[in-house]
């Protein structure tokens, strides 16, 4: 990541952390909210925003296998 861009997203992160302590309102929050996405989306890559068949995909997954640890512990 460059260093410009890490300084953007961490003056970001900052900035709704202190909204968030100074418990300000939803029209002070939105926009700081959107300036952070905006940040992640150009950083983050492939890892922010997860898409909603990953997230479904992960859950089904980790489901899958805690019922056969279950089954195989308690039935066999």
């Amino acid at each position: 990541m460059v260093p410009a861009d890490a300084a953007e997203l961490s003056l970001r992160r900052e900035e709704l952390g202190r909204l968030v302590q100074e418990r300000a309102g939803a029209e002070s929050l939105e926009p700081a909210v959107a300036l952070l996405d905006a940040a992640l989306r150009k950083n983050g890559g492939r890892i922010h925003p997860r898409s909603a068949w990953s997230d479904n995909a992960e859950f089904f997954l980790f489901a899958a296998i805690l019922i056969l640890g279950c089954r195989t512990y308690f039935v066999q």
